[in-house]
């Protein structure tokens, strides 16, 4: 059995070498931020008719996963700042678990906001259909 040539070992010392510059550049910079920057359109700071929170997804027992908890905090910070009288959760059911809006629900509810003024949309799989 012949070991694997130069060549290979190059190869997967570069494969390797661009991962993690890659994992770093995604995470520890602020090259995403910068991408992206020209794409975001700032805050207009008017009153809405309601909040739509799209789903992130939920691990365990319905528990929201971190993306979720981020665009509920936010969602509910907006609410209590009477941005909107409303909050729409949206996100269905995901790999066998519960639907991500009822995740998202009942955190914006431990969150401080009231459940009759959150409405709920379980069908949604993705951004698409939210």
């Amino acid at each position: 059995m012949a070991l694997p040539s130069r060549t290979f070992w190059v190869g997967l010392l570069c494969g390797v070498g661009l991962v993690l510059v890659g994992r770093w550049a995604i995470n520890e910079s602020t090259i995403p931020d910068r991408l992206v920057g020209p794409l975001r359109l700032g805050d207009s700071a008017a009153p809405a008719d309601a909040i739509v929170v799209l789903g992130g997804g939920v691990i365990g027992d319905c528990v929201p996963n971190l993306n979720s908890m981020r665009r509920t905090v936010r969602a509910a910070r907006l609410f209590r700042d009477g941005r909107a009288p409303l909050l729409v959760i949206t996100g269905g059911q995901a790999g066998g678990l519960c639907p991500v809006a009822d995740g998202m629900r009942e955190f914006a509810r431990e969150l401080g906001v009231p459940a009759d003024r959150i409405v709920v949309e379980r069908q949604a799989r993705s951004t698409w259909e939210n």
